[in-house]
């Protein structure tokens, strides 16, 4: 697919997702506990969104990966912002605490009753972290809380598994951002920490890494 044509496809679904009600409630929770978040939220799921259409995905698929990116911090609205945007090197509680975001976000939209969360976006959300060497929560973790969902189905070997696209998006963004204890990184270096840190399908680094080219105005289109 041409570039032009995912970056304008991919403009046109957010801002369809962005009105819908339910995504409006989530991302106003998010952006009222921590404005940055919100903004990483919005620039995942605007890279998340773009893989999807280059990798062809049908339009439920689409839908269910947009959620997710739009999400898959949901989790971080019960840590305290000093700490989300603490200067210093984590202590291990405090590391502890950040790494609990994935199981708070994924409890608190799956018993949210106003709003009912689909498994798919659901698994999104708790496996967004799991795709990093060390990532979190343990599979065995994430198998046991997934498994009691309603419906659920793990795909069969083939299908594409949404939360590694989310999990590379988050990857790069947080990355190329600049964050309270970091400077941003070029895209080359941050393309090569994740060719090391990502266990997802190496084909996506370079697809998304010419997305996000575009993106920054660097590839024509």
């Amino acid at each position: 697919m041409r570039l032009e044509s995912v970056t304008s496809k991919t403009e046109r679904l957010l801002k369809e997702q962005l009105y819908r009600p339910d995504n409006k409630f989530f991302l106003a929770e998010l952006q009222d506990h921590h404005p940055p978040t919100y903004l990483h939220t919005l620039e995942v799921a605007k890279y998340a969104v773009s893989l999807g259409f280059e990798l062809g995905l049908n339009s439920e698929q689409m839908d269910y990966l947009c959620r997710g990116a739009l999400r898959h911090d949901q989790g971080k609205t019960v840590i305290t912002t000093k700490l989300i945007d603490n200067p210093n090197k984590l202590a291990v509680w405090e590391r502890y605490v950040m790494q609990v975001h994935v199981n708070e976000g994924f409890s608190s939209l799956r018993d949210f009753k106003p709003y009912k969360t689909p498994w798919q976006v659901l698994e999104i959300v708790l496996k967004h972290h799991n795709y990093i060497k060390d990532g979190y929560p343990p599979e065995e973790k994430w198998r046991s809380l997934l498994n009691e969902l309603p419906g659920y189905r793990p795909d069969p070997p083939g299908i594409t598994d949404l939360a590694a696209i989310v999990a590379l998006a988050d990857m790069f963004e947080a990355l190329l951002a600049r964050r309270a204890y970091k400077e941003p990184k070029s895209l080359p270096e941050a393309r090569g920490i994740i060719q090391n840190e990502y266990t997802g399908p190496k084909t996506y680094i370079n697809q998304m890494s010419k997305l996000i080219l575009a993106y920054q105005g660097q590839l024509k289109i």
